[in-house]
Formats: C-alpha cells, structure tokens, sequence
C-alpha cells in the first residue's frame, strides 16, 4: 500500500497512512459521517482531505485493484479500531 499513498512535507506532522485508511475504511462500511470517525483514526478533516485527494488522484482504484488481484488485503494491513469505538444504527 507504501507505494499508493502520497506524503506531504509541509505544514503539520503527517498523520500515519494506516490511521487514515482504516478510519475511512470503518466509515464507508458502517455509513457514519467524517464527524462520527473515532479519534483513534486521527484528525477528521485529515480522513476527509486524504479521501477526496485519493480519489482525484486515482489512489484509490489503484490500491482497491491491486489488492483484488493478489486475493484481498494482506494480514495487518489495516489498523486494529480500539474496542469501544463502534456506532449502533
């Protein structure tokens, strides 16, 4: 996935891109808002930024592509999500 994700050297410290996919990842599949997203996956303006520049870029089809050929993401990829942090519909 290393080679995927873009990295920025400016402004703020770069939020870890583990982080950032398992928190869009956990929104997408439970239908929260970027508001919902538990604060373990990092700042929520940094989910929703890095989820509009990815798909602009293409990052995203790249990844989802290359993870379906080689029969699904590997052990580890994402992030554990601390227990707790789930939202009931």
């Amino acid at each position: 996935m290393r080679c995927f994700c873009l990295t920025a050297t400016r402004g703020k410290p770069w939020v870890d891109d583990r982080g950032v996919i398992s928190g869009i990842v956990h929104l997408l599949r439970s239908g929260g808002r970027w508001v919902d997203a538990p604060a373990a996956y990092g700042p929520r303006k940094t989910l929703d930024d890095r989820f509009v520049r990815w798909a602009g870029k293409g990052v995203r089809e790249r990844a989802f592509r290359a993870l379906a050929a080689c029969g699904g993401p590997p052990a580890g990829l994402l992030a554990r999500q601390q227990p707790g942090h789930t939202k009931s519909h």
